[in-house]
């Protein structure tokens, strides 16, 4: 027996805004990996006040969520939780990066500015920590600044059309890698300048950042991040997702391999990291609901565009088992790009 319409849509709202309430409660992640504690924990929540809109904002399955916040070079004005808002800030992103690069440099220039007039011992491991840490974020800030201007790069294999995914798990276990590797560096130099205690310092902080929020488990995190890759592959019977296995910092209570049919007729709705919410006609579509929204290698628009266009087209479906079907698939995503890239310039 079938649960009614109205009983499967309250269902997916309140799973909806319960994953919403609790992701908005999450602590501050990716930038307390490149500069001082106090300013990038301040930027990142800044950035996910505007990505993860409140509960009570939510209440209308469908609707765009919009969130007042102040004018700022870090974030647009207003911002949604759709496909085109998560893309639009995403491509924000490298001002937060260069904010946190610039930061790094200015501490570690007048940490040693400081030490030529006045001989603190503590400030040498200062102008050493700052660059050190700052190259250790590196690969995981640059990732995420230069993920969204990355094109798709779909390729014909054993009759479908396959797009592999982005980069993210390899970035963040190597800034894990590095800041263990760096912390053990600050602390032979805290022996080198004197400094063991407040050198001992430093590096609990760097650990701590590495455990918490890169890895627990360094050596089974980059075997995953090297060898289970996410893909994504559209054939003529549907779109079929395969996530990898969860990284040891990671929480994701989404199916790892997800198949949606053509004929179900299945968009994106909205997406609250790390689960992209699905909507359709819950009187011929039985779920899933909602897939991981992590690790994708098309932005959110092209994937909405791919979707909407073989719903629609079904004349095309075919082209999908063919080597003609990659230039289809790249003309949409070229398409959904542009009209994303001419947004953007509308609302700078």
């Amino acid at each position: 027996m079938h649960p009614s319409p109205s009983t499967r849509k309250g269902v997916v709202g309140f799973i909806r805004r319960r994953i919403r309430a609790a992701d908005s409660q999450q602590g501050a992640q990716t930038l307390m990996l490149a500069a001082s504690v106090t300013v990038l924990v301040a930027s990142e929540h800044e950035q996910r006040a505007l990505l993860h809109p409140s509960e009570a904002d939510h209440q209308c399955p469908g609707a765009v969520v919009t969130v007042a916040r102040p004018s700022s070079f870090l974030a647009r004005k207003p911002h949604d939780s759709s496909p085109r808002g998560l893309d639009l800030a995403a491509r924000d992103f490298w001002k937060l990066t260069a904010i946190a690069i610039v930061v790094n440099a200015v501490l570690a220039v007048s940490a040693y500015w400081v030490f030529s007039f006045i001989r603190i011992g503590p400030l040498q491991l200062l102008f050493i920590w700052f660059p050190l840490y700052l190259a250790a974020a590196l690969p995981h800030l640059v990732e995420r600044s230069v993920r969204p201007f990355w094109s798709s790069r779909p390729r014909f294999e054993d009759g479908s059309i396959v797009i592999p995914g982005n980069n993210q798990s390899i970035a963040l276990v190597t800034t894990g890698l590095l800041l263990y590797a760096f912390a053990g560096g600050t602390m032979a130099a805290g022996f080198t300048t004197g400094q063991p205690f407040h050198a001992a310092l430093y590096v609990f902080a760097a650990a701590s950042m590495a455990y918490l929020e890169c890895s627990r488990n360094p050596g089974k995190d980059l075997v995953i991040a090297l060898t289970d890759k996410q893909k994504t592959t559209l054939s003529p019977e549907g779109i079929s997702f395969h996530f990898p296995e969860l990284l040891s910092v990671e929480e994701d209570s989404n199916d790892r391999d997800v198949t949606i049919l053509w004929t179900d007729n299945v968009t994106i709705d909205d997406i609250i990291h790390p689960t992209m919410f699905l909507e359709a006609d819950p009187d011929t579509y039985d779920g899933p609901w909602s897939i991981s929204s992590e690790r994708i290698g098309i932005p959110f628009t092209g994937l909405d565009a791919l979707m909407r266009h073989f719903n629609e087209h079904p004349e095309d479906r075919p082209l999908l088992a063919t080597p003609e079907g990659v230039d289809l698939v790249n003309d949409i995503l070229a398409e959904a790009h542009m009209e994303l890239t001419t947004t953007q310039r509308s609302h700078a």
